[in-house]
C-alpha cells in the first residue's frame, strides 16, 4: 500500500499483511449437449442439466468432465460457475489468492481457472444457456490457473495467476471464474480414443479464495 507526500508516492510502513477467506457467493454447473461434432458439444448447452445453486446449498457431487466414446461417436463436457464479492477492503490491496475447494469421489482430471461473466456478470442472475460457453475466456494469456492435476478426495488450494488479481482488485466488487477440463475443452483439440476426464467437486463443502492483501 502507497502513501502520498510532496507528491510523491512511499511505502506505507504502517500497513500489513493480512490473509482472510471470502466464501463464495453463488456457484453453478452446466453439462453441454452430447453431439458427434466436437464444437457443438464444447459450445451448446443441454438445457436440462443447468444446476444453479446460492450459496450454501446442498447439490452434493458435481463434476466437470470431457467424454468421448468411440462406440458412440460423442462428446460431451460439463463446467462449473463461481462468483465471488470481493470486500471493499480488498480491491486495489490483494496481492495474492488461492481458489479452495474439496474434491468428490471422482477426481482424476487437469484442469484450468478461467475468467467468467455468468450470473450476469454481478452474481444477481441465475445460470442460463447462455452461460455455458459464450460468456467464458479461453485465451491463453488470460488463463487464471493452467493445467493442474487433481486426483482422488482431497482439499485442494489453487494459486492464481497475477492476471486473476488484477482482475479481483480491479472488479468492482464482482469476480467470476470457470473450472473447465484442461484437456479437450481448454486446449480445444478433441479426442479419438475413449476418454473419460472427470473431476467432482464437493459443493456441500464451502467454497472459497483465500484473500492476500495489504491493510
Amino acid at each position: 500500500m502507497l502513501g502520498l507526500a510532496n507528491g510523491l508516492e512511499y511505502p506505507n510502513l504502517n500497513s500489513e499483511i493480512l490473509e482472510e477467506t471470502l466464501a463464495v457467493y453463488r456457484t453453478g454447473w452446466i453439462q453441454g449437449v452430447g453431439s458427434s461434432t466436437f464444437n457443438s458439444a464444447r459450445t451448446l448447452p443441454d438445457p436440462s442439466e443447468i444446476d444453479d445453486t446460492v450459496i450454501p446449498g446442498g447439490d452434493g457431487q458435481r463434476a466437470i468432465e470431457y467424454n468421448f466414446t468411440t462406440a458412440r461417436g460423442k462428446h460431451r463436457f460439463s463446467r462449473f460457475y463461481f462468483h465471488f464479492k470481493p470486500l471493499a477492503k480488498y480491491l486495489g490491496n490483494t496481492t495474492a489468492l488461492g481458489l479452495r475447494f474439496t474434491t468428490g469421489n471422482l477426481a482424476d482430471l487437469s484442469f484450468c481457472v478461467i475468467p467468467s461473466t455468468a450470473f450476469g456478470g454481478d452474481g444477481g442472475t441465475a445460470l442460463a444457456g447462455g452461460d455455458y460457453y459464450n460468456v467464458l475466456d479461453y485465451t491463453l494469456a488470460n488463463v487464471y490457473a493452467n493445467g493442474i492435476s487433481a486426483s482422488g478426495t482431497s482439499a485442494e488450494t489453487v494459486t492464481l495467476t497475477q492476471h486473476a488479481i488484477n482482475a479481483f482488485n480491479d472488479g468492482g466488487g464482482d469476480f467470476g471464474i470457470a473450472v473447465v477440463a484442461a484437456n479437450g475443452d481448454f486446449n480445444n483439440t478433441a479426442s479419438s480414443v475413449d476418454t473419460d476426464d472427470k473431476l467432482e467437486i464437493d459443493f456441500d463443502v464451502t467454497i472459497s479464495l483465500s484473500v492476500t492483501f495489504e491493510a
